[in-house]
């Protein structure tokens, strides 16, 4: 399990101890354990969560199985911390003790999948603010303004992307000339970056919603909408979307194919049926309607 409990119970802290994933490690590089940097140790562990979960995921599977698999990939240090309140962070870390605690003791709740992805896809943007050396404590904050676009249009001119950040999170022009908050920017698929910040231009997008469904971790019940992390968070193709948010959102993934053939890549492995083109593009179709 990657929730970890101080031996004391007094919070979470990171331990060092075996875990099952080392099981896939193929050389020295691949061994996270006594890593002190939190990027570097996740991108470890998200080498070997890959490579395992072909040989987890072939055939069905149930959705308890799902769920177990979340929990154990699921590392609180850095996702949690772009949250935007102290109270919100605390909640989240009382979460992960309590599921922590359930699922030692073989007694996990069914509730808590729906949790169990938010907080991944909170760890996988918290990578993504790493890569883009972008401070992620309260990352969330609404007041924020991306660091691509911090003083408007004449931005452009002044600000020199890196370019070490993978191409998958190097910022479109838009981002250097939209004044737009910077969690859009953790998002690894440049037309759908691009399709959020037309819609907030033009006044038909609500920020706060869409940030709601893909990075709120409070109140999370049923089939919401929302995206599920599976592989690197900085490449698309480790990227689910759920047919909720297709329902939703899809209008935002048009032109995006990278994001249906992700999805179905990953649903394949899990024995589900892939999603139709045609029904995809009736859902991006209607969902502004």
């Amino acid at each position: 399990m990657n929730l970890f409990v101080n031996r004391n119970g007094s919070g979470l802290a990171i331990d060092v101890e075996v875990l099952p994933q080392l099981l896939e490690a193929q050389n020295p590089r691949d061994d996270w354990t006594g890593m002190t940097n939190t990027s570097e140790r996740r991108k470890r562990q998200n080498r070997l969560n890959q490579r395992a979960y072909p040989e987890r995921h072939l055939g069905q599977v149930s959705e308890e199985d799902v769920r177990r698999d979340l929990a154990s990939n699921t590392v609180l240090p850095e996702g949690y911390l772009l949250l935007h309140s102290a109270e919100s962070r605390a909640k989240v870390q009382i979460f992960a003790q309590r599921v922590y605690q359930d699922y030692s003791s073989g007694l996990p709740q069914p509730g808590y999948l729906h949790v169990l992805i938010r907080l991944n896809v909170l760890n996988a943007l918290a990578q993504n603010a790493a890569l883009l050396e972008f401070g992620f404590k309260g990352l969330c904050s609404p007041e924020l303004v991306s660091p691509f676009n911090q003083h408007g249009p004449s931005s452009v001119h002044t600000f020199i992307p890196s370019q070490a950040y993978p191409s998958w999170l190097q910022p479109t022009a838009l981002q250097m000339t939209v004044r737009h908050h910077p969690w859009i920017d953790l998002i690894p698929i440049p037309r759908m970056r691009d399709n959020i910040l037309c819609a907030l231009e033009a006044g038909f997008l609500d920020n706060k919603e869409l940030g709601i469904d893909i990075l709120g971790v409070e109140d999370i019940q049923g089939d919401t909408a929302s995206l599920i992390i599976w592989g690197e968070p900085w490449d698309p193709r480790g990227w689910e979307v759920s047919i909720s948010f297709l329902r939703k959102w899809g209008w935002l993934i048009a032109g995006c194919p990278v994001v249906i053939e992700a999805t179905n890549f990953w649903r394949h492995k899990r024995g589900e049926k892939n999603l139709d083109f045609e029904f995809v593009s009736k859902l991006v179709g209607i969902s502004r309607g």
